[in-house]
């Protein structure tokens, strides 16, 4: 029976009271937290990289890499250095003075005794001149102090003669005392006289003596206004100009034979067992030229601070152009080894030794080797690796275990 309408019963419209819904049971909707939505993002950028990375990851790197093989090694021994002659001199002026003329520059190949430059010499000829007047004076007093002495002598021998005739007189009677003594007297005075002539004549001559050292020296010093090449060679240095004032010790001139040239090169103390006189060299100038060259001189004292020794290593042929203190580069070169060799890119230097990264079925491994002689591309291998075997050339991008391609990736 359906229910009743409470209009159809009598009852009042504005009583009815509106219907409550009740509560539903089962789930209701939430909304996620902020955080919630941070860690469900981070979550799914992750797995987004990891499904992204993983081919990557895995697949084999590629790497450079070379065979182990046979071949020829010489040692060499780099270092840097300086051209210099082994015979060098420094030339100035021994006087005071003002060039008057310079006859040689920079670049003239020059002769033993050869005149360069000239100094002003009016005042030191005055002084020669001087000098050489005194000397002429002197020998003149010489000569009249000999004759002084041989008339002293001549003198002294009459004197004896009438004393020795005046005493054999008095002793007959002939003669009086008294004309006896004045004849010895007389023979006294003459001696006197004649000592006087003599120390008057060696002072004559010590005078001429002494200014004829005055005039030597006066000479020499004339001779200094010229500056002369004591050697053979080729000018470097032209350091003053005429009318440049000049005092004794400032360099005019730098001097060098050509011929003797060299490097004076700088190694490390640690190799200079490996280097031996007349051994072969390349010399590399700053300029660009590549020289023979060979050890002539190896040093005997290190540099206590750098620990390096000092190697002369002389030109075989003279360089066409070359310029003293030129910066160069030397390479002593050793003797040539033949045996297993590996590039130098692919070693490792550790604490414990040398290292490579040999490829083996497309992984890398470490493999601790023995090297003997380094060159400049190659070493020479003494154990721990076998020809035909494969090393990677960039042992600084790989790891142990990793999987790699030689040249390219798969």
């Amino acid at each position: 029976m359906e229910p009743i309408a409470a209009a159809e019963r009598g009852t009042p419209s504005h009583a009815a009271a509106p219907a409550v819904a009740a509560p539903t049971r089962g789930w209701r909707t939430r909304i996620p937290s902020k955080a919630t939505l941070e860690v469900l993002g981070f979550l799914a950028l992750a797995i987004l990289v990891a499904v992204v990375a993983y081919p990557r990851i895995t697949r084999p790197v590629a790497v450079g890499v070379a065979p182990v093989v046979v071949g020829s090694v010489r040692e060499e021994i780099v270092g840097p250095g300086t051209v210099q002659s082994r015979y060098s001199v420094s030339l100035g002026s021994r006087v005071t003075g003002t060039i008057d003329r310079v006859l040689v520059d920079v670049g003239d190949e020059v002769k033993a005794g050869q005149v360069l430059a000239t100094l002003d010499r009016a005042e030191l000829d005055a002084r020669a001149r001087s000098s050489r007047g005194a000397v002429a004076s002197a020998q003149q007093d010489i000569a009249m102090a000999r004759a002084n002495l041989a008339k002293a002598q001549s003198d002294l021998a009459l004197a004896r003669i009438k004393d020795e005739r005046a005493r054999n007189l008095v002793a007959r009677g002939a003669i009086s005392v008294a004309e006896a003594d004045d004849a010895q007297g007389a023979y006294l005075a003459a001696e006197a006289n004649e000592r006087a002539a003599v120390a008057t004549v060696d002072a004559r001559q010590g005078a001429f003596a002494r200014v004829g050292q005055e005039q030597r020296v006066a000479d020499t010093i004339l001779s200094y206004t010229a500056i002369v090449s004591p050697m053979a060679g080729v000018v470097t240095r032209r350091a003053l100009e005429p009318g440049s004032a000049v005092a004794p010790g400032a360099v005019v001139f730098q001097i060098v034979d050509a011929n003797a040239l060299w490097v004076a090169t700088l190694i490390d103390q640690s190799l200079a067992g490996r280097v031996t006189l007349g051994q072969h060299a390349v010399i590399h100038l700053r300029s660009g030229a590549d020289v023979g060259g060979h050890v002539a001189r190896i040093g005997f004292e290190a540099d206590p601070v750098t620990r390096e020794l000092e190697i002369d290593v002389a030109f075989d042929a003279r360089p066409s152009r070359f310029a003293i203190n030129e910066e160069a580069d030397v390479t002593l070169l050793g003797e040539a080894a033949h045996g297993v060799t590996i590039p130098l890119e692919a070693l490792v230097h550790g604490s414990d030794g040398a290292v490579v990264y040999v490829v083996e079925d497309g992984r890398v491994h470490l493999r601790r080797i023995r090297i003997g002689i380094e060159g400049a591309t190659r070493a020479q291998l003494l154990e721990g690796l076998h020809e035909g075997e494969s090393v990677v050339l960039t042992p600084s991008a790989v790891r142990e275990g990793q999987r790699v391609a030689a040249g390219g990736g798969a």
